[in-house]
């Protein structure tokens, strides 16, 4: 089925072209529920993660290639990477934001998790933090560009080509306060890798995909100092 799956995004990616719009997205089904403890009887809130990235802008290679992401020049070899341009408003801060709500809300950990709307909460508790890097790569595979120009003998070929992926998620100054007192319970940094290797294609769209999975990695994290904190702590 996996095969299946990656094959499908490559070829909607075909279809899609320069204007497909991508998500900071993952499945939440295997998010273990962790209700009961301290933090259950209150709300968290979650400030817009900062962005703290060093762009790729000045390595992107220029190209007219065909649609799909940019590419940099990393280790001497050529790799797709998530670029900007395919998430809504060019923009990733807000939707990586938005996702660790969910995945922090999907975890019970809190009695409600909510997206910071300007409003100081004046109980519960507040979480910030800044996006040190949010990024994947994917090999450029030149025998699946070779092989696009022979038809379905070609696209059965792309099927046995394997291509080299890796990304990684770091959030750093990742804080906790209790509101009530403004008493600092968390200050860490939290690393989320995944890597291995995949079907090439043409374009490289798993990359957006393989970026969201290695922010999952990074909240699983977060969630399990988080928990040893509720665990931990009362207010005195």
């Amino acid at each position: 089925m996996k095969v299946f799956r990656f094959v499908f995004i490559g070829l909607i990616g075909i279809f899609l072209s320069g204007c497909a719009s991508y998500k900071v997205d993952y499945s939440l089904k295997d998010v273990p529920h962790l209700s009961g403890g301290y933090f259950a009887n209150y709300d968290l809130t979650v400030k817009e993660f900062e962005d703290i990235r060093t762009p790729f802008e000045q390595n992107r290679i220029q190209d007219s290639l065909g649609p799909g992401p940019k590419k940099v020049v990393k280790d001497g070899k050529t790799w797709f990477y998530n670029s900007e341009n395919h998430y809504k408003g060019h923009v990733v801060a807000p939707w990586v934001t938005q996702m660790i709500v969910k995945h922090l809300d999907a975890s019970m950990l809190f009695r409600r998790v909510r997206f910071y709307d300007g409003r100081v909460p004046q109980k519960g508790f507040l979480l910030e933090g800044k996006i040190k890097k949010f990024e994947a790569f994917k090999e450029r595979s030149v025998g699946a560009e070779t092989a696009k120009y022979f038809g379905l003998a070609g696209g059965l070929t792309i099927l046995g080509m394997r291509a080299e992926y890796n990304a990684v998620t770091i959030l750093t100054e990742v804080t906790l306060t209790d509101v009530r007192n403004s008493k600092l319970l968390l200050q860490e940094t939290f690393e989320g890798k995944v890597e291995g290797t995949e079907i090439a294609d043409l374009y490289g769209w798993t990359v957006y995909y393989r970026a969201s999975l290695s922010l999952k990695e990074a909240v699983n994290k977060l969630i399990g100092s988080l928990e040893q904190v509720g665990r931990n702590y009362r207010t005195e």
